[in-house]
């Protein structure tokens, strides 16, 4: 009986053609729930990189409002203690590393590290009108408990003038106060054009001599300065 015998032959051949299609099926199925499991991962590390950068950012975001406000803060102190420019940057480092002492908490982070600022790195330069500004460039670390990690911040902050400000614009005026034939719209030209800085200017004769005074109208002592 051929015809039995070689089907009878075959049932091996398909036995094991049958196998080797499960095992590809398994192996397909097994690489496609790896190449999953990769672009899982791979798509959870890049939001954890992307939340650690912001959260950086917002870090130094607001150690920038932080600069800036102590820099006001400390001129506004010291234009009322008539204390110098050295006393100024004292106040200003207090201030900033009050803030960092404090600390931030965000979930999921391992480590949020920021060092504290001293004279070497925290820059503060004058300029001759008064206009005081600080930068820094800090050794921070972020570090997402998924391993993103983040480094560094850069501190900077330039607000209004003020503290020798109030000198120069009184210098200023002195100059220019020479040359104007009318006092009194020259006085109410100056004071509009400073009142966004909060000063206030008044022209008055002493003897024959005019005397220019600039006061801060948020309670810094004022600059006398007479027109030669």
């Amino acid at each position: 009986m051929p015809f039995l015998e070689e089907v009878g032959g075959t049932a091996p051949v398909l036995a094991v053609f049958m196998i080797f299609v499960l095992l590809c099926s398994w192996a397909a199925i097994l690489g496609f729930q790896s190449s999953g499991q990769q672009m899982v991962f791979a798509t959870q590390q890049l939001a954890a990189a992307d939340f650690t950068r912001a959260v950086a950012l917002a870090v130094e975001g607001e150690l920038n409002e932080t600069l800036r406000t102590s820099l006001i803060a400390s001129m506004y102190e010291a234009g009322r203690g008539t204390e110098n420019q050295e006393r100024v940057e004292q106040r200003v480092r207090s201030k900033i590393n009050e803030r960092i002492n404090i600390g931030w908490e965000y979930s999921n982070f391992r480590e949020i590290f920021v060092p504290f600022v001293d004279e070497n790195s925290l820059t503060i330069e004058w300029s001759p009108d008064g206009r005081i500004c600080a930068l820094s460039y800090l050794d921070a670390k972020f570090e997402h408990i998924t391993g993103p990690t983040a480094n560094g911040l850069k501190i900077h902050a330039c607000p209004p003038q003020r503290f020798l400000r109030l000198k120069h614009v009184a210098e200023l005026l002195a100059n220019q106060v020479k040359f104007t034939e009318n006092i009194e719209n020259f006085e109410i030209q100056a004071n509009e054009n400073f009142m966004c800085e909060g000063l206030a200017v008044k022209i008055s004769d002493n003897g024959g001599e005019l005397l220019i005074t600039v006061l801060d109208v948020f309670g810094a002592k004022g600059a006398l300065v007479y027109a030669e």
